[in-house]
């Protein structure tokens, strides 16, 4: 009898004892990030005690253990918040580098558009006054003006490329450290087996990494029956089992990305996708400003080599364009080489031709274009960062509701896991004084 109870009272110090461990490790993580609630699943002991006069076998409670330790999740609500983030972070990469373009493109007073503006604006005030030498400075002055500003947006566009790239090189880096400590993972999650409070605290740190490779790019995940994870990506293996694919990054001249995992990589979400799809519309937004630059230069300098100087020469070509926007530059300095007149001699010939070239060039419109679609782009890209983020912060707190700590609950589970521990000590207490009677009987 006294033997029966030292069993069952010591198998329950030790069962409450670990189930008191696990309730002040949720207590102390209840704000750790990534933690999982974790609970003590008891059974009872039972030994068998043979046949009864009944001729029944009967079962002997021999005390209480600790079957296994589980961690709180719910596999659909994790998935759906690893959606929600893979959504979240092409959304916010899009949405934040496109804010960035528009600011490239900022059409304000001191803009292309304006520039361009002022340029066919002197034109008309040199028409108007061919002889004095003020209109034809503030004309210079404003062509070189106009240089200025679209040079100004183009090194502004490859500086947003240059951003991009940089901001895809860290990813990168840091998806194939997460892969090659997932893959870690997987080797000793192998061995730690299921119910541990290994395997447990493995399983967080599994998951955790898996979240963050979910925010760089879609994947598709197949956890085994042993806790190691697959993962893959539109069909190419990033992870198996103790083995993970490098992913490389590849940057054209024009800024567009692509990437590969042994083969040909294009993820639909994540950061990585939204960086690409801004590399993409930045690079053609700088060929856009390219091609304006160029169209500007071209009908200027035929408008000004159709015309005559005040000294009766052709004029000069006043931009060259040489390496597209960013090396657009003004190159007269001098008021007599505009060439207002015409081959006719009429002193303001050439310079009313100017407005037919402002309609037949269409570089504002051009400018105004561009500036449109941009505009169209940051506000679609900040209306889908909204959506994303009610949609992750929705999935999150649906999975925090079954992972994160009630810190409640884990109070009533302190006591009641510390009566049981101190009842458990009662027990031993109750044996030790059965023992002490029957050996005081024989003294």
């Amino acid at each position: 009898m006294s033997s029966d109870l030292l069993s069952i009272g010591a198998s329950g110090l030790r069962a409450y004892k670990t189930a008191l461990n696990t309730v002040g490790d949720n207590i102390a993580n209840a704000q750790t990030v990534g933690y999982a609630r974790r609970s003590a699943r008891l059974t009872e002991v039972s030994t068998g005690a043979g046949q009864s006069i009944l001729y029944r076998n009967v079962d002997r409670f021999d005390g209480v253990e600790v079957q296994a330790i589980d961690r709180a999740t719910d596999r659909f609500r994790v998935g759906e918040a690893r959606l929600a983030a893979t959504a979240d972070g092409k959304a916010k990469a899009i949405s934040g580098w496109m804010a960035i373009t528009e600011t490239a493109l900022a059409d304000g007073d001191d803009g292309v558009g304006a520039r361009l503006g002022a340029v066919f604006a002197g034109g008309a005030a040199l028409a108007a006054d061919p002889v004095a030498r003020q209109p034809r400075t503030a004309f210079l002055s404003a062509i070189d003006a106009a240089a200025q500003a679209i040079r100004t947006s183009a090194g502004d566009l490859q500086r947003a490329t240059e951003g991009v790239g940089d901001a895809a090189q860290s990813s990168v880096a840091g998806l194939n450290g997460t892969l090659s400590t997932l893959a870690d993972i997987n080797l000793a999650i192998r061995h730690a087996g299921p119910g541990t409070a290994t395997y447990v605290e493995l399983s967080d740190q599994r998951d955790a990494l898996i979240d963050a490779v979910a925010g760089q790019l879609n994947i598709d995940i197949v956890v085994a029956t042993d806790g190691t994870t697959t993962l893959s990506s539109n069909g190419q293996m990033l992870l198996n089992g103790a083995t993970a694919t490098s992913i490389t990054l590849t940057v054209a001249s024009d800024g567009r990305l692509s990437l590969a995992a042994g083969a040909p990589l294009t993820p639909t979400g994540g950061t990585l996708s939204g960086l690409a799809t801004t590399a993409a519309v930045i690079a053609d937004r700088r060929a856009a400003l390219d091609v304006l630059a160029s169209d500007f230069a071209s009908h200027i300098n035929q408008w000004q080599g159709a015309g005559r100087t005040p000294g009766g020469t052709a004029g000069t070509a006043l931009l060259s364009a040489v390496g597209g926007a960013a090396g657009l530059v003004a190159l007269a300095t001098d008021a007599d080489a505009v060439a207002a007149g015409s081959a006719g001699g009429v002193p303001n010939g050439n310079a009313l031709d100017l407005a037919t070239v402002r309609t037949t060039s269409d570089v504002e419109g051009q400018w105004n274009t561009m500036v449109g679609l941009q505009a169209q782009a940051t506000a679609a890209a900040t209306s889908q960062r909204a959506t994303t983020t009610a949609r992750l912060t929705t999935a999150n707190a649906a999975r925090d509701g079954v992972e994160g700590v009630d810190l409640d609950h884990e109070a009533v589970d302190l006591l009641r896991f510390q009566q049981a521990y101190e009842g458990s000590a009662k027990i031993l207490q109750v044996a030790r004084d059965i023992l002490d009677t029957i050996m005081g009987l024989f003294k």
